[in-house]
């Protein structure tokens, strides 16, 4: 009759100084925030957890839209009709979330 050891067994792994373990949602995630391109609305609904409606209405506010636009050096591209769609700086629309969307959204000014 054979027999089964089960063997578990502690290794331990040098890792360099110059190096650090993280896991991979951590990484994708600084990924992510090094990233300095442009995105479309489905990102902006992620990472504001708000409809497109809502986050329209934000976004189209006069006094807002002066200063977000890119015809005025911001970082929203404004649809222009059927077919044409939202595009946002990637790092501006974050700061613009974490610091002034939920205000607005909220029917405060800043």
């Amino acid at each position: 009759m054979k027999q089964i050891l089960e063997v578990k067994a502690t290794i331990p792994i040098l890792i360099p100084e110059d190096m650090i373990l993280i896991n991979k949602i951590e990484y994708q995630e600084l990924k992510q925030q090094d990233f300095d391109g442009w995105v479309g609305m489905d990102v902006f609904t992620e990472k504001s957890n708000r409809s497109v409606p809502t986050i329209s209405k934000v976004l189209r506010k006069p006094d807002l839209r002066k200063r977000i636009s890119v015809e005025n050096g911001g970082w929203v591209y404004y649809p222009n009709g059927k077919g044409d769609n939202w595009s946002f700086h990637y790092k501006e629309m974050m700061e613009f979330i974490n610091n002034e969307f939920y205000q607005k959204f909220n029917g405060g000014s800043k």
